[in-house]
């Protein structure tokens, strides 16, 4: 165990290199988590199979609104306002909450059983990632950032081995589901056990605290509700209109658009607590040139992404999945600009929660997820080529709002700082 601690690096002196290599790695982990999955149940279940997975993902994805704001927030809680036991506590009380909307959602649909259970249980997973989340942030608003990507990444790689072991041994995704599930919990606990002795600041019996730090961070929960609800729009409208050997072949024509999201957060979640200080000490220049840069940099990503898809996706994917994806060329290239486009919506979100405008952040994404369910129906008329056309047009009108704001507001701020000069 003490050896284990060393390598943790709980104790030791904050490293900046390691933090942005150990954050590379895992999110690189995380990134490719949904795409070996996915592969595995392609191959030995089918494409079928791959459909219910997918979408049992896109419900479960609803458990992410206790990770994307909430936790850009306690990573940006520069002056210690809320403890780490009350933001423990009040990802436990939302991912509760969600678990039980699934459920009653799932109910009243016309879904199997089976396809219940796998939902159900993945929306599980999901949720104790989100609860484990809490501690990595922790790290991150620490400075100590090496610590909690170093855990995430054996977490995900045991997830892995447990997750493609019980799929060969049983033969059926309900059952490697269940797996995944109990070793979620299980590696949770373990976490806890390991990082108890740096647990501390209070915060951990529930109190009043929880319900002020709800009502502070409502709007950003609803904000990543309704931003999760957009980023799966065209996976809802497949499951409602289609079926659900589209909804595999559109699930294996997304992957390239996590990856893109995630190989952005390689280079903006470290950079996001220096953000925030620039902000908060009243340095906008600094604030907007870091927001420049990272626009620049999602940019560098998604170009190459773009032009080997053309060329070279679409071929490779068929051939890993041993699915025949060529006459989707069309809807991959689209996929693939709405994932650049996510990705830079995504990272001025960031932006906007460290600035603090939780309440405007929230209108633009209510506006984007009525535009969005209004255009439902472009699935039923199109395919895939309208679910995924429905997905870069959501995209683009907010990354055009959020950036209209966030230049209206440097500005009035830049004025204010000149006058007083």
């Amino acid at each position: 165990m003490k050896r284990f601690i060393q390598f943790l690096n709980l104790y030791g002196s904050v490293d900046q290199r390691k933090n942005i290599i150990w954050n590379i790695v895992a999110n690189f982990l995380s990134a490719l988590q949904t795409f070996i999955f996915l592969l595995f149940v392609t191959r030995l279940s089918g494409t079928e199979s791959a459909g219910v997975f997918s979408y049992a993902l896109a419900v479960a994805a609803l458990e992410t609104v206790a990770l994307y704001g909430i936790s850009d927030f306690q990573a940006t809680d520069v002056e210690d306002k809320y403890k780490t036991g009350h933001y423990f506590w009040l990802r436990i009380l939302i991912s509760v909450g969600i678990f039980v909307a699934s459920l009653f959602y799932l109910l009243i649909g016309d879904y199997s059983g089976e396809k219940i259970c796998i939902v159900l249980l993945i929306v599980l997973v999901r949720a104790i990632d989100s609860v484990d989340n809490v501690f990595g942030t922790m790290f991150l608003q620490r400075g100590r950032l090496e610590c909690g990507a170093k855990i995430s990444v054996i977490r995900m790689i045991f997830s892995y081995w447990c997750f493609v072991a019980a799929l060969f041994i049983t033969e059926s995704l309900l059952w490697t589901c269940v797996v995944l599930a109990v070793y979620s919990l299980l590696s949770l606990l373990t976490e806890i056990r390991i990082i108890a002795p740096v647990l501390n600041g209070g915060g951990w019996k529930p109190n009043r605290r929880i319900l002020e730090l709800a009502g502070e961070c409502f709007p950003l929960f609803i904000s990543s509700f309704v931003l999760i609800y957009i980023c799966n729009l065209p996976k809802y409208s497949i499951d409602y209109y289609l079926n659900e050997e589209q909804q595999g072949y559109f699930a294996i024509l997304f992957l390239p658009v996590n990856v893109i999201n995630l190989l952005s957060s390689f280079l903006f979640r470290p950079i996001l607590l220096e953000l925030s200080s620039a902000w908060q000490s009243g340095k906008y220049k600094k604030f907007r040139k870091m927001i420049k840069k990272q626009g620049i940099w999602i940019c560098v990503v998604t170009l190459p992404v773009l032009v080997l898809g053309k060329h070279l996706g679409l071929s490779l994917l068929s051939m890993i999945y041993g699915v025949d994806l060529n006459s989707y060329w069309k809807e991959f290239l689209v996929l693939l600009l709405a994932g650049g486009l996510n990705a830079m919506t995504q990272s001025l979100t960031s932006v906007i929660t460290a600035m603090r405008y939780a309440r405007k952040l929230l209108q633009f994404y209510i506006f984007g997820g009525v535009v969005g369910t209004l255009s439902f129906f472009l699935a039923e008329a199109y395919g895939i080529m309208g679910a995924s056309s429905l997905y870069v047009v959501v995209q683009a009108m907010l990354l055009t709002c959020f950036a209209v704001f966030i230049r209206k507001i440097l500005k009035e701020k830049e004025e204010i700082c000149y006058d007083q000069a």
